[in-house]
C-alpha cells in the first residue's frame, strides 16, 4: 500500500501508484486486509496516546521527585545553618559575662608597677 486515507477507523479509498481505489470495489481478501490495516492502525494510534501520557507522567513524577530532593536538601541544610547559628551565636549577656570576668582577672597597670617597684626597693 502506497497511500491510505488517514482516517484509521475507515479507511474508504487507496491510492496505489498514483491511482485511487475504493475499498468496496476491491475483492473480499484485500478488503479483509484493509480491516486489518485498520484495526492495527488504530491500536498503533491509541499506542501512541499511551506513550504520550506516560511520558509526560514520568516526566511530571520525576520533576516532583527533584523537587521534593531539592526541598528536603534545604531543610536539611536550614536546620544544620540554625543550629551551627545558635552554637556560634554570642549574646550581649555572653559579652557583659566575658567583659566583666577579664576586668575582674585584670590587675591595673599601676599596681602592677607599684608592686614591681616595692620589690626592687626591698
Amino acid at each position: 500500500m502506497n497511500e491510505v486515507v488517514q482516517d484509521p477507523k475507515n479507511v474508504e479509498k487507496i491510492t496505489v501508484d498514483g491511482e485511487e481505489f475504493v475499498v468496496a470495489d476491491l475483492p473480499e481478501g484485500i478488503q479483509g486486509a484493509v480491516q486489518k490495516y485498520n484495526q492495527w492502525r488504530q491500536k498503533a494510534v491509541d499506542a501512541q496516546d499511551d506513550l504520550n501520557l506516560v511520558s509526560a507522567t514520568l516526566r511530571d513524577l520525576g520533576a516532583n521527585i527533584v523537587t521534593a530532593i531539592r526541598e528536603v536538601k534545604s531543610a536539611d541544610a536550614e536546620t544544620a545553618a540554625e543550629a551551627a547559628a545558635d552554637e556560634a551565636a554570642i549574646t550581649a549577656e555572653d559579652v557583659e559575662a566575658a567583659v566583666a570576668e577579664a576586668a575582674a582577672l585584670a590587675v591595673p597597670k599601676k599596681k602592677v608597677a607599684k608592686k614591681k617597684a616595692k620589690k626592687k626597693g626591698k
